[in-house]
């Protein structure tokens, strides 16, 4: 089974399994019964990232689901039900698995390239933050004090290594900038200087990320502003875009063995509004 299918295949029975239900639910109790937002469907409005008035996305979904339609106030208490780990879970089995699985995706030196960089996101203004260990920083911490922001964060402790044997790498850009990389591949035989600017380059596709989850998605627009809709929306929006890069990559893939001018690519606005209309 290729990608593609075997994704949609993943999606679908997660979303109709019992215990994939039992994990991702606040109470024992919660979607015991067949109501008219049963679990599955649920998820599905979550996933259509709509921006329209909130009746009018239940409305439509509930149209497209074959059901009558229910109070916007009925949604909003079924949602609360739902935790966000089911989000979590779906990118795991549908998109991380079914992406690397097989051990057929690109490398370079033989290592699977992981682009991290940090960006901002507008969090819903509320009166209090709580955020895990590890995020917790001076600058962050300052910036929430100067905005008068109740916080609470866990401190991680960590036992740490107290010295590190790294290479420092010079690469210029082809701005004419000078770029110092810091790496722990030390043996310059194996891992070439003149090769980093190569693998630097990989990172941008972080870049352009970040701009798909803020612009197309809009991650921003937060459909809550509890920590469980903000959570819902941030690994839903995460899942989605896992899924339309698997649903896309043959697209991509034949774009790019064009000979054009300018390099081509998928419309992803239209892939992404086809994926939120009618989710998995």
């Amino acid at each position: 089974m290729d990608k593609k299918k075997q994704a949609l295949k993943n999606s679908r029975a997660s979303a109709h399994n019992a215990f994939f239900k039992c994990r991702n639910r606040k109470a024992d109790k919660d979607f015991s019964r067949q109501r008219s937002l049963p679990f599955a469907q649920v998820l599905t409005m979550i996933l259509r990232k709509s921006v329209k008035p909130l009746q009018s996305m239940v409305n439509e979904a509930m149209q497209a689901a074959g059901v009558k339609s229910v109070p916007a106030s009925a949604y909003t208490q079924a949602r609360h039900k739902l935790r966000h780990t089911a989000f979590i879970e779906l990118n795991q089995t549908a998109v991380v698995e079914v992406m690397y699985a097989d051990g057929v995706y690109k490398r370079f030196w033989g290592y699977r390239v992981l682009g991290v960089d940090g960006s901002r996101i507008r969090l819903p203004t509320t009166e209090e933050l709580v955020f895990d260990r590890n995020y917790a920083s001076y600058e962050l911490l300052a910036e929430l004090t100067q905005q008068q922001r109740a916080f609470a964060t866990a401190r991680a402790m960590l036992n740490l290594p107290k010295t590190l044997r790294v290479r420092f790498v010079r690469v210029r850009l082809d701005t004419g900038e000078w770029k110092v990389l810091v790496t722990s591949l030390l043996d310059e035989q194996l891992y070439p200087t003149a090769t980093f600017k190569a693998l630097y380059h990989l990172r941008w596709g972080i870049e352009t990320f970040y701009g798909i989850l803020k612009t197309r998605l809009e991650l921003e627009n937060f459909s809550g502003i509890s920590v469980e809709s903000v959570k819902q929306d941030f690994y839903a929006t995460l899942y989605l875009t896992g899924l339309e890069s698997i649903l896309t990559a043959d697209e991509q893939d034949s774009l790019n063995q064009r000979l054009t001018q300018h390099p081509q690519t998928v419309n992803r606005g239209v892939a992404f509004n086809i994926l939120t209309s009618s989710p998995p």
